[in-house]
């Protein structure tokens, strides 16, 4: 199976948008509907801070 290293997108102006693989971060599906409904009650936004923290690896202001 070929592995996927780039992503290209083509803007309205003909330019190319091209997003390396290896510099994005996956986050599955089950992790980003916690994240949201935790986002949404509004309840405990250092929770909400720490969840995005630790998928996304640095600070996520």
């Amino acid at each position: 199976m070929n592995r996927i290293v780039a992503i290209n997108a083509i803007c309205e102006d003909g330019s190319m948008l091209v997003l390396k693989v290896s510099e994005m971060t996956i986050i599955d599906r089950k992790v980003v509907e916690q994240i949201q409904k935790n986002a949404a009650s509004g309840e405990n936004i250092q929770e909400v801070q720490a969840q995005l923290e630790k998928v996304l690896g640095g600070d996520p202001s």
